[in-house]
Formats: structure tokens, C-alpha cells, sequence
């Protein structure tokens, strides 16, 4: 696939010179980049460039491997790209620390780049900026990594002086898919925490792509945030399809599954702009018993089929949700999960989930006290069980109740 529509939107503020945003588009590679920074100085702007020139280079390294992967798409050579674009993105944050350290200062620059790749986009991400999918009038924040939040006052956490970059330096990568009519966003730090979910969907879904991105600075603008601003958006040719797409019966699902039983809709739309769209094709393991769970999966159609070992225990269906256990910190995939067929979900991470404590507690409590009742249901059954089979000459092995907390 290549490149989609890409503009890039600035909005300088000449009274005050607090801001560096540096874009790069490079079609060649079929990337378009946004690197940030809170000041406005020589080293502010070498390092923006610097971030976006380091990263295009190292994709520039598996030019072949990108060419191949667009023609002939599959896992291995998707898994293989992905790393290779985190491993550039850890070298030029490496090139900003040794900048820093050689200026003897911090330089807090956060950068976010879109790749094309067969019929998706590979995305780097680094610092607290947001990467938003609006697709049929369902926001998406695709970016994992915890961001500041917008009320909390919170401090932002940062590194000593003249360590070079302020935020903690993790590098987050993912693949995801694009649809005619998709719009994708990038918005800088201190646009992402200025602007709340209603305000970013209301003007995605009346005005074109530019328009819209200028519509989000000068927003951004009436609440207060100064310094340069600026914004990336893409958008996929074609007409968004709607009465087919699932997405659309997102949130009439999400009513469904008793994860969210206690949400209002307001609520359940919050946790999905959270959570990644996929569609994934039959036959495709999802997770393995006994590893680390990082995500909760909320299957908006299709069938899945967990495994205890080489056991078929469960399928699920529509309005299903599984791995909640990944929620706590530390939990074991109690089961193995594979699609049967081709499936559509949203995956949350973990660190999208914890980012509630402090914008939404409220809905962290619901979905926390919703996992607590269906463990001690699980509890409850599983006593049942063992009561049964004690009665039993010979007891059969138990197997835990699926559902699902995983």
C-alpha cells in the first residue's frame, strides 16, 4: 500500500517562541514523521531533525525487506520490520542522549512515524503525543505508551540534567491495519493532553482531514496552549465503509460483555478509543498458556477457541472478552486462545488501562470490581467442581473456567 494522503498542519504562535516542530515525509520510504519539542533553540531544532533523520535511516536499511513486505506481506517479515523500526527509534533517542550530554541539558524530544506497508501502517512511538485512528465515527488512540495526564496535574517524570531526553526513552512499535476512509492523526504532546476524545471525533467527523487538524490546533489554542503547534494527518482514498464495518456495532457490543456491564456508554466509548482495532485471520494464536498477558481482548465479531494444553475447553463468540487477568500485573495466560475464523477486536493494553487511574478512576473501578465478581464466580464453580469429584472413586483433573479472565 502505498503512502496515504499525508498533510502536514502547522500553526506558529510568533508571541511566543516556546515550541520546535520538525515533519518529514519521505516517499521514497513511504513514511511521514513528527518529531516535537517543548523549546524553541538551535539544539531544540538539531534534535528534531536529528530523531527523524536517524530513524529514516535505519528504515532506509531494509529498503528491500519494506519493498518485499508491501508485494508479499506475512508475519514473520512484518514481526522482522517491526523490530528493525524499534531498534532505529532506540538509536536515535541514543543519538539525542549523546546531543544532550555534549550540550550538557535536556532535550525532551518525542517523535511518533507512520510507515506503509501492504494494506496497514507500521508506527513508531516515543514520549506522550498521541496517534489516533478515526474510523466509521469510532476514535482510536493507537499509542500504548502511558501519557500524561490531561487533568491531573501530575508532574511530568523527568531524566537529570544533560542525560539528553526527558522522557523515560521507551519505543513502542505496532502494526495497523487501514480501511478506505480511515483517518489517521498525529498531535504533539501538548495538543493530545489539551483536547478531550469528544472534541477530537466532533470535528473528524464533520470537516476533511486538513481542515479538521486545523480545527484541533486552533482548539487547542482557545484552551490555553502556547508555542508552535503542528499536526500530521493521513487519510486512506475512498468511502468509509459503514453499514458493513463492525466497528460501527462497537459499542452495542461492548454493552454485551460483562467486563463492562457497570460503564455507561460514555465509558465504554473511552476505554474503546483505548484499545487497537484488528481483524485477524482464522487459524491465528492470539495468545499461549503460561505466558505473561499484557492485553484484554474484546472480540467485536468472529470465534475464538482457548485451550487448556492440547483440550478445546471453550469457543467465544461475538460480545466476548478474554485475558482480563493481563490487567493485573505480573498474571500468566491461564489458557491458550486461537481464532477459529476470521475476527475483529480491540486489543487494550495494560498501560492504556492503568493511564485511567488518574483521567477516569471511576470507570478503572467498574471494570476492576466487574473482574473481581467473574474471578470469584470462577472461584465459586471451580469449588463445585472439586466438591463433586471428591464424591467420585476417581476424581477426574479439573480444568478452570475460561472466561475468562486468562
Amino acid at each position: 500500500m502505498p503512502l496515504p494522503e499525508s498533510h502536514v498542519v502547522r500553526d506558529p504562535d510568533p508571541g511566543f517562541a516556546g515550541a520546535t516542530i520538525v515533519a518529514r515525509r519521505d516517499e521514497g520510504l513511504g513514511s511521514v514523521g513528527l518529531a516535537t519539542c517543548p523549546e524553541a533553540d538551535a539544539d531544540a531544532e538539531a534534535a528534531c531533525h536529528l530523531l527523524l533523520a536517524t530513524v529514516a535511516g535505519g528504515l532506509d536499511a531494509h529498503r528491500e525487506a519494506l519493498d518485499r513486505f508491501r508485494s508479499r506481506p506475512d508475519d514473520p517479515l512484518r514481526r522482522d520490520l517491526l523490530r528493525a523500526l524499534e531498534d532505529a527509534g532506540q538509536r536515535a533517542l541514543g543519538e539525542i542522549r549523546a546531543l544532550g550530554r555534549r550540550r550538557g541539558r535536556t532535550l525532551e524530544v518525542e517523535v511518533d512515524v507512520l510507515v506503509s506497508g501492504a494494506d496497514g501502517l507500521l508506527v513508531l512511538h516515543a514520549g506522550s503525543g498521541q496517534v489516533l485512528l478515526f474510523r466509521a465515527e469510532v476514535l482510536h488512540r493507537l499509542a500504548r505508551l502511558p501519557s500524561v495526564a490531561r487533568s491531573s496535574g501530575v508532574p511530568r517524570k523527568r531524566s537529570d540534567p544533560g542525560s539528553g531526553v526527558a522522557h523515560d526513552g521507551s519505543v513502542e512499535t505496532f502494526w495497523v491495519e487501514a480501511r478506505a476512509g480511515d483517518r489517521f492523526v498525529l498531535l504533539p504532546p501538548p495538543v493530545a493532553r489539551a483536547l478531550e476524545d469528544v472534541d477530537v471525533r466532533s470535528l473528524l467527523a464533520v470537516l476533511d482531514p486538513v481542515e479538521a487538524t486545523h480545527g484541533l490546533l486552533a482548539l487547542a489554542r482557545e484552551k490555553g496552549v502556547r508555542g508552535a503547534l503542528g499536526g500530521v494527518v493521513l487519510h486512506v482514498p475512498g468511502p468509509a465503509a459503514r453499514k458493513e464495518d463492525s466497528t460501527r456495532r462497537l459499542l452495542p457490543m461492548l454493552e454485551r460483555m460483562p467486563l463492562l456491564a457497570w460503564c455507561t456508554q460514555e465509558e465504554r466509548a473511552d476505554l474503546a478509543a483505548r484499545a487497537r482495532p484488528e481483524r485477524v485471520p482464522g487459524g491465528t494464536q492470539l495468545f499461549e498458556e503460561g505466558e505473561r498477558g499484557e492485553d484484554v481482548y474484546l472480540l467485536v465479531s468472529g470465534l475464538v477457541r482457548v485451550l487448556k494444553g492440547d483440550a478445546e475447553v471453550a469457543r467465544l463468540g461475538s460480545g466476548s472478552s478474554f485475558g482480563e487477568m493481563a490487567l493485573l500485573e505480573g498474571a500468566r495466560r491461564t489458557a491458550t486462545v486461537e481464532t477459529v475464523e476470521a475476527s475483529e477486536m480491540l486489543i487494550l493494553p495494560r498501560t492504556a488501562f492503568l493511564s485511567l487511574f488518574e483521567e477516569q478512576p471511576r470507570i478503572v473501578a467498574k471494570v476492576l470490581w466487574n473482574l473481581l465478581v467473574q474471578v470469584a464466580d470462577n472461584l465459586s464453580r471451580a469449588t463445585e467442581i472439586l466438591a463433586e469429584a471428591s464424591d467420585r472413586p476417581e476424581a477426574p483433573e479439573v480444568a478452570s473456567r475460561p472466561g475468562f479472565s486468562g
